[in-house]
């Protein structure tokens, strides 16, 4: 297969795949960089042509055909010499994963906590008016609150699940430029993206403790992250 990439406003190639390969891995085709072969419908970046998976070694995502595979690992053209060397030497993984740090999650959580302040207001102002304001007796008034909690529980849910499982993090994370990841350096499944949100409800139940693990942990890792082998980096 022939690739077709840009650089400086002008479109070169055709190169194979062995070709293209290498300038990806010698930096002159980066994530940011267009990119067409026979097949696509429009030019690409490079980052969005296949699955992007996250490098072990360097933390930076590429196309999975680009990448080679490890155990539950991915490993980036431009770091397999090294990754062999370290199996050579029996040192693998000295260099982790780009963890985001405990205030870079902690901001982030403010983020989203603003977020769901102000939707969960408009909710209240929304039910109050056309369902609160009808109700005469103590029994309509617990059915109104019953109604509140449960919607307000139902879009905390969907806020967690649906962003992290479809754009790797809430609002508030990706506004800070984290994302979240498996173990494996791949995305969350729906499934797993719910459990985590499920998991989270535990940490809560810590009072705090659950997310100060995340300042002393190797990995940052808050107590859901463990539960779910989960882990929150800062790409570079």
């Amino acid at each position: 297969m022939n690739w077709y990439y840009a650089s400086g406003g002008e479109k070169l190639g055709p190169v194979d795949q062995g070709a293209f390969q290498r300038l990806a891995a010698e930096g002159v085709i980066v994530d940011s960089t267009l990119v067409w072969h026979e097949g696509l419908t429009d030019w690409q970046r490079y980052a969005d042509t296949e699955q992007a998976m996250y490098c072990t070694e360097c933390g930076k995502p590429f196309p999975v055909g680009f990448m080679m595979p490890y155990g539950r690992s991915w490993i980036c053209a431009n770091c397999k010499p090294r990754f062999v060397q370290k199996i050579r030497e029996g040192t693998l993984f000295a260099k982790t994963l780009p963890y985001a740090g405990f205030w870079l999650r902690f901001g982030a959580k403010m983020i989203d906590g603003v977020i769901m302040w102000v939707v969960n207001m408009f909710v209240n102002f929304f039910l109050m008016g056309f369902i609160g304001l009808r109700l005469r007796n103590p029994g309509g008034a617990l059915a109104y609150m019953g109604t509140i909690y449960s919607f307000q529980f139902a879009l905390g849910v969907a806020y967690e699940t649906i962003f992290v499982w479809r754009y790797g993090g809430t609002p508030g994370k990706l506004i800070l430029g984290l994302k979240i990841i498996r173990a494996d350096g791949g995305d969350l499944s729906f499934g797993l993206a719910l459990g985590r949100y499920a998991a989270s409800m535990v940490t809560n139940f810590t009072v705090g403790v659950g997310y100060l693990m995340a300042a002393v942990d190797d990995e940052k890792r808050a107590l859901h992250d463990r539960l779910c082998n989960t882990r929150v980096i800062k790409p570079q």
